[in-house]
């Protein structure tokens, strides 16, 4: 028998473009054109997963693949998704033992998952809506689409047993691919478990193995503990790793005790609060080390992921002069040392680079060093210079730092962006050095602090923001060199070169008149453009992220009115051409669902849209706007003073991911290679899309939902 793969529902969700499509039209599209284009279909299927997972398969096309896993591989059990095993289905669902794979299947896709049954050692629903407070009216089948479509790549936690921060930060060699979240996940289902590789502040499953004489023994493989810890070991208290033993964080944190927090609640806790909070979460202990721990940085002995306090003893002289040791650390932390040998100590980072070394106490005859450090890999190299004979004492301590909580106003929001800050919390460091002041019409960059961030090196350099607008004037001497071109469109031939459907569209596409003149004859789009991107040369102004490129997309007329439906289409260009920030100034007093499932998909795809607060003097924000809510950033503006404009709309009571930036009598470019002075919250709007370009350059890996996080921290 063959098993039905298609979910019209799931791939309407997943297509905006779609969403007014009936089932049969749903089905004929996906046979027709999605199922080649790539298009999510189902919530229980990942083609580029079957095929990665399938090594015979790799060369399939998507057709292949689909009627391949339609017709024999869901039935001889191959793995076709990074969220469901079917094997563990059977499993945990005792009443299911004479099901087939198929039956399995089905029984899954009709039943299983609106049941709330388990499928998964990584994925667990009801953590999901527990800990994502707007998801908890969501019924299971809502929470999984959810999950694939929007909170997977959002960061969202969905396993108290899963961190995929912490899986891309203990395992360097895959930090380095800058891969998002499904792709970790993919690894991490594919690969990470089986090679024993972290994913989990509370669970090793190579310490679970050593510390339990009757695990080791049952030969149990990676994946099998942590099973056993899932269904077993946690309820019965066991010790899980070095960082979380369960009874002790119960028994040394007198609030969780009182609440009568259970052994699973306790984990829960530990993994999103705790843990980050500094809890003390396992005995002082003795960190047990080989009897060489490795001797240079490509052999060092793993020490984890390390909280709260730990020491080592070991021993360096005329047979072995180094002994190195890797670490890891989730968040950013206050971390110290202290060595009682006559021996010297480094402490390197993941690139070889040495950060400090330790310095000599006369008092104390130890030597220390204490500060702080961000998440990530570190390497602590001990040796000896003379070949002497030293055993040593290495005692460490981990205190995750807390950062303060972002105020949210009903004014300003979260206030005022700092482009020093978040490109410098962009890359995990501390707050750039104060540079001299550009004074004259560049005052909305020395107000945000843009020169910090250029004097590092970060200019926006391979970001491409697309400005939705009016059109611009992509000749003037101060924009023409940073203007976006698609590059597959060949200027002029009258042809679809792309088969994108628009024609000719060189320097992307006007929605208002459905052809591809983007020019600009009102001015807006130009003068937001050049806030933007406007060249760092000798002249004229230089714009926030000079080394951008711009997308021109015109969705307003020539007087500066438009439709959310052009607005729509916009996004769905911009997203799809390759645009890294969407600038929206842009306004209407009316909501309007697809105008918000597009900013949902373009977040989706890893794009981060930034949208005016409107200038009409209210209490809360116009639309689209009030979406940051969920998805993208609003803009309000403030003078040179930093004072809120009398014009701009407040960010109300209802918290979302609002800012302000410099918005009245801001110089810029207008068409025909002049300047001028406009106001509103339309000239805010590309200062935070600039910071925005500015981050993604110091950090292309940053998430839509990081970004946000970063710029109301």
């Amino acid at each position: 028998m063959t098993v039905s793969l298609f979910n019209p529902n799931f791939y309407r969700a997943a297509n905006p473009d779609l969403q007014s499509f009936s089932d049969a039209q749903a089905s004929s599209h996906f046979q027709n054109y999605g199922l080649n284009e790539g298009r999510a279909f189902s919530p229980f299927i990942d083609l580029n997963f079957y095929r990665a997972s399938n090594s015979d398969l790799a060369s399939f096309n998507n057709r292949q693949a689909y009627d391949h896993l339609s017709n024999y591989g869901v039935r001889e059990g191959r793995k076709f998704s990074p969220f469901f095993d079917l094997n563990f289905y059977q499993r945990h669902n005792t009443d299911l033992p004479s099901f087939n794979n198929e039956q399995l299947f089905n029984h899954l896709e009709n039943y299983g998952v609106e049941e709330g049954r388990r499928f998964s050692p990584l994925v667990d629903l009801k953590f999901y809506r527990s800990t994502n407070s707007d998801l908890s009216s969501f019924d299971n089948d809502q929470a999984l689409q959810h999950l694939e479509l929007s909170g997977l790549f959002e960061g969202r936690r969905f396993s108290p047993f899963v961190d995929l921060n912490l899986y891309a930060c203990a395992n360097p060699d895959i930090a380095k691919l800058g891969w998002n979240n499904l792709q970790l996940f993919e690894h991490l289902v594919g690969y990470g478990i089986s090679e024993g590789r972290r994913f989990s502040v509370s669970f090793d499953s190579n310490y679970y193995r050593s510390y339990y004489s009757d695990l080791a023994k049952a030969g149990l493989s990676n994946t099998q503990l942590l099973e056993h810890f899932e269904d077993y070991g946690l309820n019965e208290g066991r010790a899980s790793s070095e960082s979380f033993h369960v009874k002790y964080y119960l028994d040394n944190n007198s609030d969780l005790k009182a609440l009568n927090f259970n052994n699973q609640q306790a984990e829960q806790h530990f993994e999103i609060y705790g843990f980050r909070q500094g809890r003390v979460s396992s005995p002082l202990k003795q960190i047990s080390v080989p009897v060489d721990p490795g001797s240079s940085i490509n052999s060092a002995f793993n020490l984890g992921v390390l909280n709260g306090s730990h020491n080592l003893t070991q021993y360096v002289g005329s047979n072995d002069r180094e002994d190195d040791y890797r670490l890891t650390l989730a968040n950013m932390s206050n971390f110290s040392l202290t060595l009682n040998s006559n021996v010297n100590v480094q402490l390197v980072d993941v690139n070889g680079n040495t950060i400090t070394t330790g310095s000599y106490n006369s008092s104390s005859k130890l030597k220390t060093m204490s500060l702080p450090l961000n998440s990530g890999t570190y390497y602590i190299r001990v040796y000896s210079d003379n070949g002497v004979n030293c055993n040593y004492n290495l005692s460490l301590s981990v205190t995750p730092k807390s950062s303060p909580a972002a105020v949210f106003k009903s004014t300003e929001g979260y206030g005022l962006v700092d482009a020093g800050v978040a490109v410098a919390k962009a890359i995990g460091q501390s707050a750039f050095g104060n540079v001299a002041s550009l004074g004259g019409n560049s005052w909305e960059n020395d107000l945000i602090n843009t020169p910090e961030a250029w004097a590092r090196g970060y200019t926006g350099k391979g970001v491409v923001v697309a400005v939705l607008d009016s059109g611009i004037d992509y000749n003037h001497v101060d924009l023409k060199d940073n203007i976006w071109t698609n590059s597959s469109e060949i200027a002029g031939n009258g042809k679809d070169d792309d088969g994108d459907g628009y024609i000719d569209d060189v320097y992307g596409w006007n929605f208002v008149d459905n052809n591809n003149d983007v020019s600009d004859k009102n001015g807006h789009g130009t003068h937001v453009s050049g806030t933007i991107a406007a060249e760092n040369n000798s002249f004229g102004i230089t714009g926030i992220a000079y080394d951008a490129k711009i997308m021109p997309v015109k969705v307003l007329n020539d007087q500066g009115s438009g439709s959310d439906t052009s607005v729509i289409q916009g996004i769905y260009y911009a997203v799809n051409h390759g645009a890294n920030v969407i600038n929206l100034s842009v306004g209407s007093n009316d909501a309007d669902d697809y105008l918000q499932s597009a900013i949902q998909y373009a977040s989706s795809k890893g794009v981060v849209v930034v949208i005016a607060a409107g200038n009409d003097s209210a209490s809360v924000p116009s639309y689209p706007a009030r979406y940051a809510k969920n998805w993208g950033i609003a803009v309000g503006a403030v003078d040179q003073n930093k004072n809120m404009a009398n014009f701009c709309n407040h960010a109300g009571s209802d918290s979302l991911s609002y800012v302000t930036a410099p918005g009245v009598n801001v110089y810029s470019t207008i068409p025909g290679n002049n300047y001028a002075y406009y106001s509103g919250t339309s000239m805010a709007t590309p200062c935070v899309a600039g910071v925005v370009a500015l981050m993604l350059s110091a950090n292309p890996h940053l998430s839509p939902s990081q970004v946000r996080d970063i710029l109301i921290s």
